[in-house]
């Protein structure tokens, strides 16, 4: 059996990862997840939403992050949608909406 060793993939140092922070109210959780580009959203009756990515490995740090929570990148805030398990269940993603000040 395969095993992919997805840890170069998630080192924030020398990889393609950076640090997110998790604002639970059990405390910050910090782990390390793929942040793709922005896009943007028109949704009926709003403004347009800043809209990014993350990917996180789906046993890791955020294994439990939910709609609705917030995590910060670089001292930004974005809301969290729905994560979603991808591909075979090792990584999931979730969209990020840009919470403004």
């Amino acid at each position: 059996m395969f095993t992919e060793d997805l840890a170069p993939f998630f080192d924030a140092e020398s990889g393609f990862a950076v640090l997110a922070t998790w604002k639970r109210a059990g405390g910050d959780v910090v782990d390390s997840v793929l942040f793709d580009e922005e896009t943007s959203e028109v949704f009926p009756g709003e403004a347009t939403a800043e809209l990014r990515q993350i990917t996180y490995r789906s046993v890791g740090a955020f294994a439990d992050l939910c709609d609705g929570e917030t995590v910060e990148i670089d001292t930004v805030r974005y809301r969290v949608r729905p994560p979603r398990l991808k591909d075979d269940g090792a990584l999931t993603t979730a969209t990020l909406v840009r919470i403004r000040k």
